[in-house]
């Protein structure tokens, strides 16, 4: 079961966690890292209303204004109010995130995904040519697959909240 009191947190060995405060009734963000064991890399994963509630009030939020918009915080807030689902690989902090919105659809988890592949397989260097099709097919189809059962995890449980009312 979720801890429903838990802080937003990028260390530590947890599989999924809630972020909620307490003067909320839904949760506002939910979290699950994500192991990819055939290569070891690892991944974070979250569902959120908008992807700037993810960063709101954290040092990736910094993190993100300096890497992206030369430090400028308020673009970086902006940007982040505007996107639906993001995908960030930080080369600086071996951290890969991918951010999907509560509603998201098999398309928006397979185009994120495959920005994922593409950094992952970047990283381990393999770059995508006829040789390394399958390699590339077989780490989205994996990611596609977690990301599905973390999606489905969390629509249970929030039918599970409804019902209880």
């Amino acid at each position: 079961m979720p801890r429903e009191d838990a802080v937003l947190s990028f260390t530590g060995n947890y599989d999924y966690i809630w972020v909620k405060p307490t003067d909320m009734k839904q949760p506002k963000i939910y979290q699950e890292n994500i192991e990819i064991p055939v290569i070891k890399e690892r991944f974070s994963l979250f569902f959120a209303k908008s992807p700037y509630l993810v960063f709101k009030d954290t040092e990736l939020l910094k993190e993100y204004a300096n890497s992206f918009f030369d430090g400028n915080l308020l673009a970086a807030e902006e940007d982040l109010k505007g996107a639906n689902a993001l995908c960030i690989n930080w080369r600086s902090k071996s951290m890969k995130i991918l951010v999907l919105p509560f509603d998201v659809t098999p398309g928006v988890i397979a185009h994120e995904c495959f920005h994922l592949t593409l950094a992952i397989c970047e990283k381990k260097g393999i770059t995508l040519c006829d040789e390394s099709e399958e390699a590339f097919a077989l780490v989205l189809d994996y990611l596609v697959q977690k990301t599905t059962e973390a999606k489905v995890k969390l629509d249970q449980h929030q039918k599970k909240k409804k019902s209880k009312k």
